[in-house]
């Protein structure tokens, strides 16, 4: 039991170590999901990049989806340990749900015409690590 409650306590705090915004820069996401509605979720760690170009601004934000529902959101955040802008990603769902991808630009206001390649739903996977992330590949 301790084991988990530790485990959960460094799963908390990991993402924000060594995160680097301007101060107020955080803006809101522009998808909503309840987080509620499932028991379960996944975890990504990972990469944007569009048309093999990886991306480093902090105003783009992923979406993951099934269907239509948003099932999970997160805002790239610069980590300069590794100088990579990342994004930790939580979906929320059911196994075996097929998952997508959405891109939202915050500096345009405006959700990009691009598509990822999409994962099925795992209960508690990992995907990506900060060492080694996942590479969502976008194309435009």
């Amino acid at each position: 039991m301790k084991k988990i409650l530790l485990f959960i306590m460094l799963a908390s705090i990991v993402p924000q170590v060594g995160a680097m915004e301007p101060e107020g820069s955080r803006v809101q996401k522009h998808w909503t999901y309840d987080i509620h509605q499932f028991s379960d979720n996944m975890t990504i760690i990972g990469l944007l990049n569009i048309n093999g170009a990886e991306m480093r601004r902090t105003e783009m934000e992923i979406g993951a989806f099934c269907e239509s529902q948003c099932r999970g959101s997160e805002i790239l955040t610069y980590y300069p340990a590794v100088d990579k802008y990342m994004v930790f990603l939580m979906v929320y769902g059911v196994d075996n749900n097929a998952i997508t991808f959405r891109l939202y630009d915050h500096k345009t206001g405006v959700e990009l015409d691009a598509t990822a390649a999409g994962l099925t739903f795992t209960v508690n996977a990992i995907h990506g690590l900060p060492a080694n992330p996942y590479q969502f590949d976008f194309q435009s």
